[in-house]
């Protein structure tokens, strides 16, 4: 899943195919079939391939709603170390997902 998505996109710069596994925290996982993943790990796939996709807008909808604290702390260190130079637009009802955004609107 991972190499396939990345026929289509560019992976950010510095980071490498090889090591995302590990930067997913799903190293040991790489022969496993996602669809045998529990939900968080699936989450953390999606998440990671979403962050970690060289695009200048990053669209997140509800992006911890199956993660765990840990998969949370997680999400936002990867979000932390990738959000330059890009527009990130989280919509989420959890205010954790919403730490690191400079403006808030409620709707």
């Amino acid at each position: 899943a991972i190499d396939f998505h990345f026929r289509f996109k560019k992976l950010r710069a510095g980071l490498e195919l090889s090591a995302l596994p590990q930067v997913f925290q799903l190293d040991g996982h790489q022969r496993r079939r996602i669809s045998s993943f529990s939900s968080g790990m699936r989450q953390r796939v999606q998440l990671g391939l979403a962050i970690c996709s060289d695009t200048p807008l990053l669209l997140l909808d509800e992006p911890s709603v199956t993660l765990d604290e840990n998969g949370k702390a997680w999400a936002q260190e990867l979000l932390k170390a990738q959000r330059k130079d890009r527009l990130v637009v989280i919509a989420s009802n959890e205010r954790s997902d919403l730490a690191q955004c400079q403006t808030i609107i409620e709707i």
